[in-house]
């Protein structure tokens, strides 16, 4: 198996805040071009990558996500260098600011992107609504997390294969907003709704306290169902 081989049926995406330097810079043919400032909320996924499209219209190139998950680069013939860590962000793996991409007509995602990952399933649950929770991850989760004041939280169960594990544990999924969401096969509701009671196929938004467990569903741990504990809205 390789990183985006396969079609996934849900969706875990971050959010990416362009307020600041970091991930929001392209060179195209010795151009650079900027990502617009997104405010301190951020840009889910799918929304930042349409803000690169927008940034980069003036090259004559595009951008997009392809239904596998990988982010798509195109255009006319021209030179890619990274300025800052935009690359690495959109899953062109392991580039430095200032690394040269190559001359091409069209780039596509070699990784896992760090904010928009490929679930092969997904289930959720809420689990309790309670007036203080204390939930400390493991340090490879990078994350943890302690709610007041009332909070439903909902346990997350995700399966993905190992190159999603390694974008969730070291990319924008673990930290900050996040929405999780069907691909529109079975079930009923709109995935492009939020979750009620009339919608149960919908969408959540909520915030990540850390990932609770990792059962791998194969001998070679190619594929994992993960468990994480999220935060979504106030009892």
């Amino acid at each position: 198996m390789s990183a985006l081989s396969d079609t996934p049926q849900a969706w875990l995406y971050g959010n990416v805040c362009t307020s600041v330097p970091g991930y929001r810079k392209i060179s195209i043919g010795g151009v650079v071009y900027t990502i617009a400032d997104s405010g301190a909320a951020g840009l889910l996924w799918p929304a930042f990558i349409t803000a690169l499209d927008t940034a980069i219209n003036a090259s004559g190139w595009s951008a997009a996500i392809s239904s596998k998950g990988a982010v798509v680069l195109s255009g006319s013939s021209a030179a890619i260098v990274w300025p800052d860590r935009l690359g690495a962000l959109l899953g062109f793996g392991a580039v430095e600011p200032g690394a040269a991409y190559g001359t091409h007509t069209t780039i596509k995602s070699v990784l896992v992107p760090l904010a928009g990952i490929p679930l092969f399933g997904a289930s959720w649950e809420e689990v309790e609504i309670s007036r203080s929770v204390e939930y400390e991850a493991d340090r490879l989760s990078r994350t943890v997390g302690y709610n007041w004041g009332g909070a439903k939280i909902w346990r997350w169960r995700l399966t993905m294969d190992n190159y999603g594990l390694w974008s969730l544990r070291h990319g924008w999924c673990l930290r900050g907003a996040v929405r999780i969401l069907g691909a529109g096969t079975g079930g009923s509701g709109t995935p492009g709704n939020a979750i009620t009671s009339s919608n149960p196929s919908g969408y959540i938004d909520g915030y990540p306290l850390g990932i609770s467990s990792i059962r791998w569903l194969d001998d070679v741990q190619s594929m994992a169902e993960v468990e994480v504990m999220v935060s979504a809205g106030a009892a």
